[in-house]
C-alpha cells in the first residue's frame, strides 16, 4: 500500500491481506471509525545494563502505519474482493516457502550438531 502524502509504502503478504480481508467482513467498526493499517512485524525486546527490559520476547506492531479513511477501506475491500484467489494461490506459495527454509534451517543445526560432535 502507497500513501502519497506521507510517501510511505506498507507491505502487507498475502496472508495478512487475506486475514485483513476476512476482518473487514466479519466487523463493520471501518465504516464509521476507518482503519490502522500498516507493515505486521514481530519487534524483540532488548534490555541492557542501563536499561532492563521487564519483558522477555517481542510483540507484534505495525511498521510504516497509516490511517485509511471510510471511502480508502471501502476501496481496499474491492480490491482485495477481486484478488482475492490470486491471493489465495500467493499465500499458499509463501507457506510452502517458508517451509521449505525452516526445514533448511533444521538440516543446518543438525549438520552443527554432528559436526560439534565429531
Amino acid at each position: 500500500m502507497w500513501d502519497a502524502d506521507l510517501r510511505m509504502v506498507a507491505h502487507l503478504y498475502a496472508g495478512y491481506a487475506l486475514e485483513l480481508f476476512e476482518h473487514l467482513q466479519g466487523y463493520d467498526t471501518w465504516k464509521t471509525n476507518g482503519l490502522a493499517i500498516g507493515s505486521p512485524t514481530f519487534q524483540l525486546f532488548t534490555s541492557s545494563a542501563d536499561n532492563p527490559s521487564p519483558k522477555m520476547g517481542g510483540a507484534r506492531i505495525l511498521e510504516n502505519q497509516m490511517e485509511l479513511n471510510t471511502d480508502q477501506v471501502q476501496v481496499l475491500i474491492e480490491f482485495l474482493t477481486a484478488q482475492e484467489s490470486l491471493l489465495k494461490r500467493i499465500s499458499s506459495y509463501d507457506k510452502e516457502d517458508a517451509e521449505q527454509a525452516i526445514s533448511k534451517v533444521y538440516q543446518l543445526i543438525a549438520a552443527y550438531g554432528r559436526k560439534v560432535r565429531e
